[in-house]
């Protein structure tokens, strides 16, 4: 009977380890199922925030369906438009629903290079008001079918992405600019990214909003921008109004407003660099889930590991790694032309080469060659706020001619944040 005791008890303390094990095992299992049924729902979630659209056969037998490098080794160029569309959350003043506003408008158009080593960012500027040759072009029908259009002369940049819309097909709007933009720069673009209202303002407000010094006090109705002079942090709303004031705001002129649009952009970068976001799992789903939503993308450069590699990628790069720069231009009338320097900027690009864009004596934009350039510009000096005496009223087409060349740039300069030496403007001390 002892025997049989120890025996029993031998198996007991054998086994009790075993046991343990296995628990510790399941448990280990479990939390691994968790966190993966978890990070699969976030990738879910981000990825269905984005509305994917293939446009290669839009843009032409010769141009291949292009997915980007996420991790370096090869350069990107790749236009990001903000649509002025009143649909949804993106319908701000109602303009959408009381029939006020409709259709659709690239009320900026950035073409944005990603340097291959990463090393830097440019981000170039188009005026709205430059007169270009937009391409016939191919659009998708609520069919399933296509129709083309006619090849325009002469019509300003921002009619290419109303042309390409007008079936009301964002895709459309936005393959028909890239072929207008490659038709005028030579470079092949890797996509698109179109932003509207909605996406912009939450993107901001997830960052905590951005904090901006501004000289004088600046309220603009049309837009709803009403800020005081000096330190303020703006949230969504505001900064969306910055980033649209444009009518009673200096000379009132699209080149104007693209001064004040690269530093708000130049801000929340610095916001988004300074505070780690980038590299920071968390902090990068959260910005990503923000800026996703209600995003239209060309295949590839929407997929979220894409977004999420050159995140990762420029992760190492600070908001001065960022050259901000406006396309070289002259005056065309109460409009804007293609500056001939503007080679200088489609070749360092396609060259992946810095350059410089530096302000005229007349207010216009003039680019430096690479050679006479040590080093990219990635202090914002080489950016251009200055007006060009003219503007588009509202979404219409109809354009003013508001005066000479030097009133325009001086009315501009006053109502741009830091055209004079601005104190140090953080979330710490902004109002």
């Amino acid at each position: 009977m002892a025997e049989l005791e120890r025996t029993a008890a031998h198996i007991s303390k054998q086994r009790h380890p075993r046991r343990w094990w296995r628990v510790l095992l399941l448990a280990v299992l479990a939390i691994i199922l968790v966190m993966g049924w978890t990070v699969g729902l976030a990738y879910a979630r981000l990825q269905s925030n984005i509305d994917q659209t293939d446009v290669t056969s839009l843009l032409g037998k010769n141009h291949e369906a292009s997915y980007p490098d996420k991790w370096g080794g090869q350069a990107l160029n790749f236009l990001v438009l903000g649509s002025d569309t009143r649909n949804g959350d993106s319908d701000i003043d109602n303009a959408g629903a009381n029939g006020e506003v409709s259709g659709m408008r690239a009320d900026t158009t950035i073409l944005v290079h990603i340097a291959k080593d990463r090393s830097r960012i440019d981000a170039v500027s188009i005026p709205r008001d430059t007169l270009v040759d937009i391409p016939s072009c191919t659009l998708r029908t609520s069919d399933g079918k296509t129709q083309t259009t006619s090849a325009y002369k002469n019509q300003m940049i921002n009619a290419a992405f109303a042309i390409g819309g007008s079936t009301g097909d964002v895709p459309s709007a936005a393959a028909c600019t890239m072929k207008t933009m490659e038709q005028l720069t030579g470079i092949s673009l890797d996509g698109y990214v179109v932003v509207d209202f909605a996406s912009f303002m939450k993107t901001v407000d997830i960052i905590g909003g951005v904090p901006m010094y501004f000289p004088t006090a600046l309220k603009d109705s049309y837009s709803g921008l009403d800020v005081a002079a000096g330190c303020d942090l703006l949230d969504g709303t505001q900064a969306l109004a910055l980033a649209r004031a444009r009518k009673s705001i200096g000379d009132g002129s699209d080149i104007g407003r693209i001064g004040r649009q690269q530093e708000l952009l130049r801000s929340a970068a610095n916001e988004i660099f300074s505070s780690g976001t980038l590299s920071q799992p968390t902090k990068l789903y959260q910005v990503l889930d923000a800026t996703t939503q209600s995003l239209q993308t060309s295949t590839g450069l929407g997929n979220i590991s894409t977004l999420a590699g050159l995140a990762q990628s420029v992760s190492g790069l600070s908001a001065d790694s960022i050259n901000f720069a406006t396309m070289p231009w002259v005056y065309s009338g109460n409009r804007v032309k293609v500056g001939d320097s503007a080679s200088i900027v489609w070749n360092a690009l396609a060259n992946d080469e810095p350059f410089t864009v530096t302000t005229a004596d007349d207010g216009t934009a003039v680019a430096q060659p690479p050679a006479a350039t040590p080093s990219a510009d990635t202090s914002g000096s080489g950016t251009t706020s200055n007006a060009a005496g003219s503007s588009t009223s509202g979404g219409s087409g109809a354009s003013r001619s508001t005066g000479s060349a030097t009133a325009g740039a001086a009315a501009s300069a006053e109502a741009s944040p830091s055209a004079q030496t601005t104190p140090q403007c953080t979330k710490e001390n902004a109002k």
